[in-house]
């Protein structure tokens, strides 16, 4: 992981009040650094003009020197980077976490809800066949319906999930849907969100507890086996 600063390269607003930003990960920094190693499911860590704390935002797509990147605004800070427009710096470290394991499997079923349908494009990308289930509060912020394959887009309140048999299962979403998901499945690896202090371990503030004790979603995470999760 490293610091480096990102020319936002492109940038729109795709539903209200979420936008899509392309950034470049070749504007190599001070010490002649850039961003590498890009898995889906991990993030960047992301500072506000003006602010002490950064603000963590999963990676949606990776590109031949870009990444792209899906947020809603939530506060003062997504706000502030949501102002930013095509030229301009982002301060960012990247990449940051553990992204989604990609094992072979030829059942794969996809669940994202809402904002945490972003960090499952690019996982979509390794699983051409998978089952791919998006769920909205409502149509005015559906988002990506058209960048995954044959999605089946769900509105309201509860997801309905194929009553089928997966080898796999990737979910990202509220944590009620993702714990229906974990309920219905054998394996399941779920992406959390949590608020993040330092984004790499050292500040302890964005604890979860697990089998094994307890965990970073900054750092151990954001992905984890739902078998882990106690889901506190």
């Amino acid at each position: 992981m490293t610091q480096i600063f990102c020319e936002i390269i492109k940038k729109e607003e795709i539903a209200f009040n979420i936008f899509s930003m392309w950034l470049k990960t070749d504007c190599e920094n001070q010490y002649g650094k850039k961003i590498e190693n890009l898995k889906s499911g991990q993030f960047l860590h992301i500072l506000p003009q003006g602010k002490t704390l950064r603000r963590p935002i999963s990676i949606c797509e990776i590109g031949e020197n870009s990444l792209r990147i899906v947020f809603e605004i939530r506060g003062e800070g997504t706000a502030d980077i949501a102002s930013m427009n095509e030229g301009d710096i982002l301060d960012v470290l990247a990449p940051c976490g553990n992204g989604f394991p990609i094992e072979k499997a030829e059942k794969v079923l996809i669940v994202g809800g809402g904002i945490g349908v972003p960090p499952l494009l690019e996982l979509s990308k390794y699983f051409p066949n998978a089952d791919i289930v998006l769920g909205f509060r409502d149509k005015e912020h559906i988002i990506l319906e058209n960048e995954f394959k044959n999605p089946d887009i769900q509105t309201g309140a509860i997801i309905n999930l194929p009553d089928k048999d997966y080898d796999l299962v990737y979910t990202c979403g509220a944590i009620p849907m993702m714990k229906a998901v974990a309920a219905k499945y054998k394996k399941v690896y779920v992406s959390l969100e949590e608020r993040m202090g330092c984004g790499v371990g050292a500040c302890l503030g964005c604890p979860v507890k697990t089998t094994d004790g307890i965990k970073r979603v900054c750092k151990d995470g954001p992905v984890f086996n739902a078998a882990e999760s106690l889901w506190s």
